[in-house]
C-alpha cells in the first residue's frame, strides 16, 4: 500500500477506504481480515527491522502513557508488560465490525491488563470510532471522541466495549 507522499499520515490513513484494497475490503464487506491488517501481521512476523521498531515505539508509549500516567515510580513499577503484536484494526466504511460486544476478560486476557486505543485518523467520535462504557456492568456506552495523536486509556478487561458498521 503506498499512501500519497504529499498527503499528512493521519489524513492519508482516514483515506484507506479510497485505495484498492479499501474499495475491496467494502465490496466484501470484510471485518478485520482485510489486506491492511493481513500486510501488517506479515511484516511483524517476518520483517525483523520493522519489529524492531515497532516494539521500540511501543516501549516508548508504554513508559510514556501507562507508567507516568500511573504514577508507576511510586509504586514501583518500573517495568511493564505490553502485547508483542498490537491488534490492528481498519475500519472501512459501511463493513462489519472487528468484533462485537465484549470484554477482554471473556478472551481469557489478564485482569490487570489496561488497554490503549490509538486511532489513527484525524478524529473519531459516532460510527468510526470505538464505543466503551464508563464502568463495569453499567451499559452506557458512548464512543470515544479524540483527535489525531490522542490516545484512550481504559480497562478493557472488565469493561465492555465493540464497534458499529462505520
Amino acid at each position: 500500500l503506498e499512501l500519497p507522499s504529499h498527503t499528512e499520515p493521519c489524513v492519508a490513513l482516514s483515506r484507506l477506504h479510497e485505495q484498492a484494497q479499501g474499495v475491496r475490503a467494502q465490496q466484501l464487506k470484510l471485518g478485520r481480515h482485510d489486506a491492511f491488517c493481513k500486510r501488517f501481521a506479515k511484516h511483524m512476523a517476518q520483517d525483523t527491522d520493522f519489529r524492531a521498531r515497532m516494539d521500540a515505539e511501543l516501549r516508548e508509549l508504554v513508559r510514556g502513557s501507562v507508567r507516568d500516567a500511573l504514577d508507576g515510580a511510586t509504586h514501583g513499577w518500573e517495568d511493564f508488560v505490553y502485547q508483542a503484536e498490537p491488534s490492528l484494526r481498519v475500519h472501512m466504511p459501511h463493513t462489519r465490525p472487528s468484533i462485537g460486544l465484549h470484554r477482554d476478560f471473556d478472551y481469557y486476557h489478564q485482569p490487570t491488563e489496561i488497554n490503549i486505543w490509538v486511532p489513527l485518523v484525524p478524529h473519531t467520535g459516532g460510527t468510526n470510532s470505538l464505543y466503551c462504557e464508563s464502568s463495569a456492568g453499567r451499559g452506557d456506552y458512548r464512543p470515544f471522541d479524540t483527535r489525531f495523536g490522542e490516545l484512550v486509556r481504559f480497562y478493557g478487561n472488565q469493561h465492555a466495549h465493540f464497534t458499529v458498521i462505520n
